[in-house]
């Protein structure tokens, strides 16, 4: 490879600027044995790189149960304040539409009562004129003496 496009790509690489293709390029040249000696330093670097891929834990990593138990009962206290802030939220509407629903039920009470009332006026009016009526038919019977004794 050329001297100065390596010295380029390795300043683009160490200023984090370089592109997957520069680092193919860098990954390629230091597997090869014609490596200058200035790059002799990075060579290391660029080893570790490839044989880390190849590294792999012979041990199972175990996570801490603590924490997931935590985790656990928070989100379950979570779901519990988010559930009753719902329910009550939804009881506090269908209150309120049953006040609303009340007062409606209420106000129609109220007709309901004065046309009773209507309606009760209007038959003691009648029971009025019945017993005028039932006067005048006494009245009658006397006067044409149809009482029956």
């Amino acid at each position: 490879m050329d001297y100065k496009t390596i010295n380029n790509i390795l300043n683009r690489y160490f200023d984090l600027t370089s592109t997957l293709e520069d680092e193919k390029i860098l990954k390629q040249y230091f597997a090869t044995q014609n490596i200058l000696p200035e790059h002799q330093a990075y060579k290391p670097l660029f080893d570790y790189f490839a044989n880390s891929r190849n590294v792999t834990n012979p041990e199972q990593i175990r996570l801490p149960y603590k924490h997931a138990k935590k985790n656990y009962k928070l989100a379950i206290a979570v779901i519990l304040v988010l559930g009753l802030g719902i329910f009550g939220l939804t009881r506090q509407n269908i209150v309120e539409k049953e006040i609303v629903s009340k007062n409606i039920t209420q106000e129609k009470k109220k007709e309901a009562f004065k046309e009773m009332e209507k309606f009760s006026n209007s038959v003691n009016k009648g029971f009025k004129r019945v017993s005028a009526l039932s006067v005048f038919g006494k009245t009658t019977k006397k006067i044409f003496n149809l009482e029956q004794k």
